[in-house]
This record gives structure tokens, C-alpha cells and sequence, in this order.
């Protein structure tokens, strides 16, 4: 997948909902009116016809998207771990699915929910929290590179393990300070801080540096590079930004906390 067939797909899903949702505001109003005799007809129906003019609005926005974008896209011959500059976008999912590119609209890798049962679209965000997720990072080539679980109280505390299973590092959130934002610590797996975390909760752009102070990864959205946005039509669209200094372990230890922090983002 590159950002082109990306486009397509979000593009295709939406056109689904909305059908569904007319389909379903035709069906209601049948019942409701020859059958049922009910009068409250259009108060039930109106909420699924607007849900479907949404979808297909959302539908039209992307499909343009989708055209737009040029065609001469090729596979990355560059691994998730060495690309410095990632952009993040969110699949229609019943949990967290983030596919990740790289400046060129090449697919780079992916986030996801290791148990998205289809169930778990009728889950609240809120209910959801409460139980425990676990997430894996894929490279290019489809490859496991890590798995994060989160545990605790609200999902506040993520073990991360690498491809191999073998635990490289642990966070641990502050529950008295995490109130409006997310502060914690990173572990490595020798019980070592190794990175601090505050994190404003609205998530518009932020930092993650090592306890020496040296930058690792920035996170910004709502800003998009001119050379990128003949490809990146979302101007919303989650920027990674790594230092060149940031070894392996950080970066997957970035994208864990990514997922923590993104863990509820649905589209």
C-alpha cells in the first residue's frame, strides 16, 4: 500500500457506510410507516440519512484525493527503522490502526491492534479502556519488529518487547500528574530512565528526549511541507521527525509510545 492506494481505501470504506446508512433510513422508514404507523418516522429516519450524506461527502473528499495523487509511487527500499521523517495515517479500524509513510507516499510499516475483533467497533472509547492492549509494529516487508502491551490502570503503563520477544523496555505513567497531560518515565529493560514523557493531552505537537536532554523525535500535525503535499492531502496528518542520533531501541520505543498516546484515535 502507498499513500495513493491508502486514499482509495478510506475513499471505498466511506462510500460503504454511506450506503449502509441509506439503506438502512429506507428500511427504518418502511417499517415505521406501513407497518408500524408510526409517527415519529422522521425523527428516526433524519439521523441515518444525514450519517449517510456525511459518509459520502467524506467519500468525494478522498476519492478526489485519490486522483489527484501521482501514479509513480514505488515500493521503499529504505527500512521503517532507518527513515527519519514518518507520517502517520489512521485506517478505518475497530481499534487503533495507524499505516505508516515515509515523504515519498512509499509504505514504510504500520501500528495495529494485535485482537481487532470486528465486536470491538461497538466498544466505547472509554469502556475500552479499561482493558488491557496489545499493539504490533510491522516494517516494510510485513515483518514484526516489536509488540507493546499495555497494563495497568487505564492502560497507563506499556511493556515493549522487540521481534525476538525479548523485553527492551517498560514505561510507567505519574497517575497523580497525568490529569491534562501525559508525564511518565521510559525504563530500559535494565530498570534504567532512559526517557522522559510530557506530553500536552490535546497531542498537536510535542517531544520526546532521552534524560540526558538530547532530542529524539519530534511529533507535530497541522502543518505540512510544500514538497510533500503533492502526495500528503491531509494537512492533519501526524508528522514523525527523528534526530539522525536516535538508535534502534529509541525508535521502537517511539512508536510504543506513539501507540499509548494515540491508542483511541478512530476515524
Amino acid at each position: 500500500m502507498n499513500i495513493k492506494e491508502y486514499y482509495k481505501s478510506i475513499a471505498i470504506a466511506a462510500l460503504n457506510i454511506s450506503i449502509f446508512a441509506a439503506l438502512l433510513s429506507v428500511i427504518i422508514f418502511v417499517v415505521m410507516s406501513r407497518f408500524l404507523h408510526s409517527a415519529h418516522v422522521l425523527e428516526t429516519t433524519v439521523p441515518f440519512m444525514l450519517l449517510s450524506c456525511l459518509f459520502f461527502i467524506q467519500f468525494l473528499i478522498n476519492n478526489r484525493h485519490y486522483n489527484q495523487v501521482p501514479e509513480d509511487i514505488e515500493a521503499s527500499d529504505k527500512p521503517l527503522i532507518a527513515e527519519k521523517n514518518v507520517l502517520m495515517a489512521f485506517m478505518p479500524a475497530p481499534t487503533l490502526r495507524i499505516v505508516l509513510f515515509n515523504p515519498k507516499g512509499q509504505y514504510v510499516g504500520q501500528i495495529k491492534d494485535l485482537n481487532a475483533a470486528w465486536y470491538k467497533w461497538f466498544i466505547p472509547n472509554n469502556v475500552m479502556m479499561l482493558f488491557p492492549q496489545s499493539y504490533i509494529l510491522l516494517d516494510e516487508q510485513q515483518k514484526e519488529l516489536a509488540t507493546f502491551r499495555a497494563s495497568g490502570f487505564l492502560g497507563k503503563n506499556i511493556s515493549i518487547f522487540d521481534g525476538e520477544g525479548r523485553k527492551i523496555a517498560n514505561y510507567e505513567e505519574n497517575l497523580k500528574k497525568s490529569l491534562f497531560r501525559y508525564i511518565g518515565v521510559l525504563y530500559d529493560e535494565a530498570g534504567s530512565a532512559r526517557m522522559n514523557v510530557n506530553v500536552s493531552g490535546f497531542l498537536q505537537s510535542f517531544m520526546f528526549s532521552s534524560v540526558e536532554g538530547k532530542k529524539l523525535v519530534s511529533f507535530q500535525r497541522g502543518y505540512m511541507p510544500l514538497e510533500w503535499s503533492n502526495k500528503f492531502k491531509h494537512l492533519n496528518t501526524p508528522i514523525l521527525s527523528f534526530s539522525e542520533e536516535t538508535v534502534k531501541e529509541d525508535v521502537i520505543c517511539i512508536y510504543a509510545l506513539c501507540a499509548k498516546l494515540l491508542n483511541y484515535t478512530k476515524n
